[in-house]
């Protein structure tokens, strides 16, 4: 029962941390940051994250990215460089990679 309810409130405390990632994906995530929106130290935030999602904290983050330009492509005339010019550099390179 005990690691039942435990379970659960890791996945409230990561849920949280999601939801600031998809509100402030255009700004730099730090992992402390997310942490601390999720009230784990940075080493535990990681391991529970990956636990849970099955990826990385910054996996996670570049999949969001490209998942967002994916959906700008589709629904403008706009180029990739216009879509992707508030995005990393890394994401850009994604992009390139993806296509």
């Amino acid at each position: 029962m005990a690691r039942q309810a435990t379970w659960d409130d890791y996945q409230q405390r990561v849920g949280r941390a999601i939801q600031h990632l998809e509100q402030h994906l255009e700004g730099d995530l730090s992992l402390p940051e997310l942490a601390g929106v999720a009230s784990f130290s940075p080493f535990h935030f990681h391991r529970v994250f990956r636990a849970l999602t099955g990826e990385g904290v910054a996996e996670h983050v570049r999949w969001l990215r490209l998942e967002r330009a994916a959906a700008r492509l589709r629904n403008t005339s706009r180029s990739v460089l216009e879509i992707t010019a508030p995005e990393s550099l890394l994401t850009k390179i994604c992009l390139a990679v993806a296509r």
